[in-house]
Formats: C-alpha cells, structure tokens, sequence
C-alpha cells in the first residue's frame, strides 16, 4: 500500500526525474575515469560490441550479461 502511495505520488516522480540525470553522470564519469587507465585491444571492443548487441537487439538482461562480460574479460585477459 505505502509502495503504490510512492509510485502514484507527483512529488515522488518529479523527485525521480530530477535526479535521473545525476545518477547518469555520476555512471559516465565513473566510466571515464576508469577507462582512462585502460590499455583498448581488439578483444575488449568485440566484448563490447557483444554485450551492446545482446542488450539493445535481444533483450538479454544485464543480470546475465555484467557477470558473463567479467568472467570472459578475466578468461581474455
């Protein structure tokens, strides 16, 4: 009940869509500093791709694609 009082409440999706873009930059800026000390090969951007494709063009659920992208970087790497 308190749940759907949230999800229906104005002020709780305006507070949502107000700190959406700072939870976005904070993700971009932890990338960035990141990749920043990365050394790019042919093998972490076909993972990337890879990963890019399952996400966007067959739904896969990152559930499944964040481990399986770190147990084959440490197999590639």
């Amino acid at each position: 009940q308190f749940i759907d009082q949230i999800k229906n409440s104005k002020l709780a999706t305006t507070l949502y869509k107000g700190i959406r873009p700072a939870v976005i930059g904070m993700i971009f800026s932890a990338a960035y500093t990141i990749g920043k000390g990365v050394d790019p090969s042919w093998q972490s951007l076909f993972l990337f791709i890879a990963v890019l494709i399952l996400s966007v063009k067959y739904n896969v659920n990152v559930v499944y694609l964040i481990p399986a992208a770190g147990v084959i970087g440490i197999l590639l790497f």
